[in-house]
């Protein structure tokens, strides 16, 4: 038997060659094509305090900021989730260890862009669209670790979605495509499942 009779076979048997990208894509999206998750969000990490500097340009002092690492904007992803959970579940978080549905995925380390994280959440079925995007935005108020206005924003000239730093919307399969568009099979590292 060579290889072509093999794969003829193998296809034939309903077996194909799968990426382990699409085996993801496949899993988080459900088998029959049922989407576990219902919003999805978008977070851009604040810059941090690196140092006070002089500006000689102006004779005064100014201050030196950097964007987060990888670890850190890991850290401050767990921060926030665990934040929005115990505003989600309050006693429920602690005693009966009640936790939301969470894929997380750190992109742009690769494109050498700024670090930002794409997230796709379960939200609780008792809880109204309308509440759970005001405790996102409390999370993210607590937190401290993510923007949250544009501070580039011009009323006058930019449309009214440009005007916050994150992005919270009902997603559809599309938006598991999307996030995992830089997985491949040897990079699953900036995936999280918290």
């Amino acid at each position: 038997m060579n290889l072509e009779e093999i794969r003829e076979k193998v296809a034939k048997n309903g077996y194909s060659k799968q990426t382990l990208r699409q085996a993801w894509l496949a899993w988080l999206t459900g088998e029959n094509g049922d989407l576990h998750f219902d919003t999805g969000l978008t977070l851009m990490p604040r810059k941090v305090l690196y140092k006070h500097g002089v500006d000689k340009m102006r004779g005064g002092s100014k201050n030196i900021y950097r964007h987060l690492n990888k670890t850190e904007l890991e850290a401050a992803n767990k921060r926030f989730i665990a934040i929005l959970n115990k505003l989600v579940f309050k006693q429920g978080y602690r005693r009966l260890n009640m936790r939301l549905d969470v894929v997380a995925v750190i992109e742009g380390e690769r494109e050498l862009g700024d670090l930002h994280t794409h997230f796709a959440l379960k939200r609780p079925e008792a809880m109204r669209t309308n509440d759970f995007a005001r405790l996102v935005l409390k999370a993210l108020l607590v937190s401290g670790d993510f923007e949250i206005e544009n501070n580039s924003y011009d009323a006058d000239n930019d449309c009214i979605a440009e005007k916050y730093r994150y992005k919270l919307d009902i997603i559809d399969s599309g938006w598991m495509s999307y996030i995992t568009k830089m997985l491949n099979g040897k990079d699953f590292n900036n995936l999280y499942l918290p």
